[in-house]
């Protein structure tokens, strides 16, 4: 990825420092375009990514913004989401695809698709025409509620993944542990601002 996109380091430590920012920053590489494409900051809060581009996601990076315990210092649900969105949409090259993330909380990670069919089981209520898994279907709603909602959203806050947690090596340890009981196809590599070592 890095070697067929020379700038892409570079691009990624620019936004790591960003984060500091009151709302989140951005940027892609389509598979049909040569250059790296920056998206608008965020007007309310998250960032904007095109719905329909010309051409197939290869890369998408973006941050969660200052002040860091209003934000996730790991990926989001939604930012799970996106994804299977996007594929569903047939606007990502699973094969190639990578989703960069910095945050406030100085965290940074990479998350790769390494089974695009675990990925579309564990997600099949989304794709259309999908064979539908009531196991894997039943195992994303469980992780959702478990580590992102809780179990009763009108009583105290019981989710495990909190945008105000302190201990970011256990948001870590938690989005790894969902990831795992989803059995998604899902991989994630924890990062440095400089986007040099991968583990």
């Amino acid at each position: 990825l890095f070697e067929r996109n020379p700038t892409l380091q570079t691009e990624l430590s620019t936004l790591a420092g960003k984060t500091a920012d009151s709302v989140e920053n951005g940027f892609y590489k389509l598979s049909s375009v040569a250059n790296i494409e920056q998206v608008p900051p965020g007007t309310h809060g998250g960032v904007d990514f095109p719905e329909s581009p010309p051409g197939k996601y290869e890369l998408m990076a973006h941050t969660h913004n200052s002040p860091s315990e209003s934000t996730y210092s790991i990926y989001s649900y939604h930012d799970i989401l996106w994804i299977a969105d996007k594929l569903k949409k047939d606007k990502i090259k699973p094969s190639k695809f990578t989703s960069f993330l910095s945050t406030a909380d100085g965290t940074h990670y990479a998350l790769t698709i390494s089974d695009i069919n675990k990925f579309k089981k564990s997600f099949s209520t989304i794709f259309d025409g999908a064979i539908y898994d009531s196991a894997a279907a039943l195992r994303r709603e469980e992780a959702k509620i478990k580590y992102y909602e809780g179990k009763n959203p009108n009583s105290i806050s019981d989710e495990l993944i909190k945008a105000a947690n302190t201990d970011l090596e256990m948001d870590a340890l938690y989005f790894v542990k969902m990831l795992a009981y989803m059995d998604c196809g899902l991989s994630i590599f924890e990062t440095d601002s400089n986007f040099t070592n991968f583990q």
